[in-house]
């Protein structure tokens, strides 16, 4: 899955009379960033990835309501982790 960064501080220096901005920064192992987690949304909520009752009654869904400033970024994942990982559209109407 690759290792997420988490910025747990920022500090401003001075490096040869210049000033430059840097930040501390870990990886967190337990926390999904946000981008890949959207992707997975449809059918993550439902218990994948094991195959429970729910992921068969409830994914692929109908229909998915989106705002149009996220449309395209969201959407996009969730219908290429949804062909990648499930074989199917996560949803036929948006």
């Amino acid at each position: 899955m690759g290792n997420r960064l988490i910025i747990i501080s920022t500090h401003r220096i001075r490096l040869k009379g210049n000033k430059v901005d840097c930040a501390i920064v870990i990886s967190d192992p337990d926390v999904l960033d946000t981008w890949f987690s959207s992707g997975i949304f449809p059918f993550s909520v439902f218990g994948w990835p094991e195959r429970t009752a729910d992921l068969v009654a409830y994914y692929p869904n109908t229909f998915l309501e989106s705002g149009h400033d996220i449309l395209f970024f969201w959407v996009a994942r969730m219908v290429m982790m949804g062909q990648e990982l499930m074989g199917e559209l996560p949803f036929k109407e948006v």
